[in-house]
């Protein structure tokens, strides 16, 4: 049986490998430190007068915050509520085709509730596009993209047409390095400057 691919992605150049059946995102350093560790942003989750957080707020786990979001010619606000992070086993991915370096490391699996709190519906929106996990190192984690179900990080199917007022309910899954403990997670997108932070 032909093992099902996982996709690996961070902001950035991506390379593929072939052999492996991977596309692996650039891996983080110290600049990616440095932005995860957020100096300059601001503390709370302060919000606009429009009702949207503003760019560079802390968050606690489970508090959510308010984006601005566009898909195509279409603009509208997101509510993003990373609600739980749930440490998983490497034995969750068995039938994915996994590089060393990756059978090294801890899947987290990041549970986040989004809603489209705008006016505007959206036509198949990517809504953990612009989400990036943070260790307790600092470093930024690239989310993974999984090519099969996994059913130890399901998530709800997105419908063609996500109308205003609809929620749904995502899980996005991080491979951490062993020894390391994914603490939180950054929205990036148009804050990508300045990314909202949950932490627990």
């Amino acid at each position: 049986m032909r093992s099902a691919r996982i996709t690996r992605f961070s902001i950035g150049v991506v390379a593929i490998t072939a052999a492996a059946m991977l596309f692996t995102g650039c891996s983080s350093g110290d600049s990616e430190k440095d932005k995860a560790a957020g100096d300059g942003q601001s503390s709370s989750g302060a919000t606009a007068s429009d009702g949207v957080t503003e760019p560079g707020s802390k968050l606690k786990l489970g508090e959510p915050g308010v984006v601005r979001y566009e898909s195509g010619e279409k603009k509208t606000e997101l509510e993003v509520t990373p609600a739980s992070i749930t440490q998983g086993n490497i034995a969750d991915l068995q039938k994915f085709d996994l590089k060393e370096d990756q059978k090294n490391s801890v899947p987290f699996y990041v549970a986040v509730r989004y809603k489209n709190v705008g006016s505007a519906s959206l036509k198949s929106p990517v809504l953990d596009g612009n989400i990036t996990g943070i260790d307790d190192s600092g470093q930024r984690i690239p989310k993974v993209i999984l090519l099969s179900s996994l059913p130890a990080c399901q998530s709800a199917d997105i419908p063609e047409e996500w109308a205003a007022g609809a929620t749904l309910q995502s899980c996005t899954a991080f491979l951490v390095p062993k020894g390391n403990t994914l603490v939180g997670v950054q929205y990036g997108g148009n804050y990508k400057d300045q990314p909202l932070t949950w932490q627990k």
